[in-house]
């Protein structure tokens, strides 16, 4: 079984103690912890594509130029433009680069000169939530 090409799912039903015996519990128990421990991100790094890219020196320097890992760069530029072209929403690029909360993916943003994508319906959305909210007095 590849687990890269696997779901989370299947990897659940495959690693259920009374499939595999000991190993079984051993990886049910090791899935449950790294569910713990990286609760917004688990979802996609079991379930990612390996790609290989083979980039100018140059490319590379710019990408991993404030120390960051050439692969994360890689993915977040690649996400980051995902973003742009709107194929994802700013919630699954929160999931996607493993970030817990949306002022890091708006963090993210704006360090790169993206735009939140927001409209009106997303301002009336707003709007009504904080009409709802009861008054405060001082």
């Amino acid at each position: 079984m590849n687990i890269s090409a696997c779901s989370p799912d299947h990897l659940s039903k495959a690693a259920s103690p009374s499939g595999w015996g000991i190993l079984g519990m051993l990886v049910s128990t090791i899935l449950r912890f790294m569910r713990i421990l990286f609760p917004s991100s688990f979802r996609y790094t079991l379930a990612m594509q390996q790609v290989t890219l083979q980039l100018p020196d140059e490319l590379s320097a710019y990408l991993t130029a404030s120390g960051q890992n050439l692969s994360r760069a890689a993915l977040e530029a690649i996400a980051l433009e995902a973003y742009r072209e709107r194929k994802v929403s700013a919630g699954q690029l929160r999931r996607l680069l493993g970030y817990r909360t949306r002022m890091q993916v708006h963090a993210l943003l704006k360090d790169h000169g993206v735009y939140l994508h927001y409209d009106l319906a997303d301002l009336e959305h707003d709007r009504q939530a904080g009409d709802s909210l009861p008054l405060q007095t001082a």
